[in-house]
């Protein structure tokens, strides 16, 4: 599949990934602080907003929702600004979901997903461009998962000495450097709950070196 490159606009653009509305077990998981999937669904609903505009559009890495789709998906069309997205291994526009469910083929995800949360899903190879530099853009990291067990390693990109923007791997780490080029994390329990900058997203992986997650507030 041909590979969709996109530059960025610095000033207006954030990216996040792994939000997981709904899911009742990811604050246990991952270590969120909200005693309940509503408290967790509402604040990262409140610190989204308070961080992205209107006018902005944020590139998301995947897995929106998990738990009652009906119920899941709509709390991310309550997200201000544009969305577009890749899909992580539980999104049911997963190319890889053999079963995605609700009586619809992945084509038809696609749309729901656009229909009911403002999603425009992009898949295939994806390379963003920061300020001249070019990133891949994939829910799964060159390498690493959330889990001692590398679970998705067929699904990592081919490495192309390219740095990237990922998700996937919750709060393992922030950045870390993958044969000599950074692998930044964007998923929000690497970066306290919040969407993150597409400048300081730049300025991270310049940096060059292992960055840990940052403590949800």
């Amino acid at each position: 599949m041909e590979t969709s490159r996109f530059e960025i606009d610095m000033d207006r653009t954030h990216f996040t990934s792994d939000t997981h509305f709904g899911h009742a077990r990811i604050a246990d998981l991952a270590g969120r602080p909200e005693p309940d999937v509503d408290t967790m669904n509402a604040q990262m609903v409140r610190d989204f907003n308070q961080t992205v505009g209107p006018s902005d559009t944020t590139w998301h890495a995947g897995d929106w929702c998990m738990g009652k789709i009906d119920v899941s998906l709509p709390i991310a069309g309550q997200l201000n600004g544009r969305k577009q997205s890749t899909p992580g291994n539980h999104d049911r526009t997963d190319p890889e979901n053999p079963k995605p469910g609700g009586g619809l083929d992945r084509a038809g995800w696609e749309a729901r997903y656009q229909e009911v949360a403002g999603i425009e899903t992009v898949q295939g190879p994806i390379e963003l461009v920061l300020d001249g530099t070019v990133f891949v853009f994939c829910h799964y990291p060159y390498e690493g998962d959330s889990q001692a067990v590398d679970r998705f390693a067929d699904r990592a990109p081919e490495f192309h000495g390219l740095p990237m923007i990922h998700g996937h791997v919750h709060e393992q780490w922030r950045v870390r450097m993958y044969r000599g080029v950074p692998m930044v994390n964007v998923g929000v329990d690497a970066w306290a709950g919040r969407p993150v900058s597409a400048h300081v997203v730049l300025a991270a992986a310049r940096a060059g070196v292992d960055a840990v997650p940052l403590e949800w507030a």
